[in-house]
């Protein structure tokens, strides 16, 4: 769930206050009209689960932010997000929710990805996840929260080569490419 005072971040600012040995992971593109026209100012409330499959509610050691942002996109519509590359993890059990996965002889896993809730004025928001390509669980959604269209590559750089140098980091580290598009309000 998106929280409410999440801290806003500066372009390439990072979401990780607690760090799980999560791998440095930079979500970027831009945030686009209908006609591919950039919204400048959109704000991108992002949140994940930690490396080690946790939210921040889930865990007291953690910081009430602790995987979580609000990020702007600039003139350009672009936007830049540092994290850490998400992780699969396994729903509660307990409760109403143990009992139906139960129920349904269903497993409790959900594919990795991350949050983002996007919203400017003039367009209605949105609120979605980008879940990794390569997760074995994206067929098998214990939440069926999985759309083709926000299936992304997450490319994990291993050597130092440009992406290691533009974005400063030391290899292993991933990179995801995501552009979003925002509906005007209807009149």
């Amino acid at each position: 769930r998106s929280l409410e005072g999440a801290p806003e971040k500066e372009y390439g600012g990072s979401i990780v206050d607690a760090d799980r040995n999560g791998i440095p992971t930079f979500v970027a593109g831009r945030v686009l009209d209908l006609a591919g026209n950039p919204i400048e100012g959109a704000v991108l409330d992002v949140w994940q689960a930690a490396a080690d499959g946790l939210y921040d509610v889930q865990d007291a050691s953690l910081t009430d932010t602790n995987m979580r942002g609000k990020f702007r996109s600039r003139a350009d519509g672009r936007y830049l997000v540092r994290t850490t590359q998400p992780v699969n993890y396994e729903i509660p059990k307990d409760g109403p929710v143990g009992e139906m996965i139960r129920a349904t002889n269903r497993h409790a896993w959900r594919p990795s990805h991350v949050h983002f809730l996007v919203s400017a004025p003039g367009f209605q928001s949105v609120t979605t996840h980008l879940f990794d390509s390569r997760d074995p669980y994206l067929d098998e959604d214990a939440v069926f929260g999985v759309k083709r269209s926000l299936i992304v590559d997450f490319q994990k750089h291993t050597t130092k080569d440009e992406a290691a140098r533009a974005y400063g980091v030391e290899p292993p580290f991933c990179t995801c490419d995501f552009d979003f598009v925002l509906v005007p309000v209807a009149a």
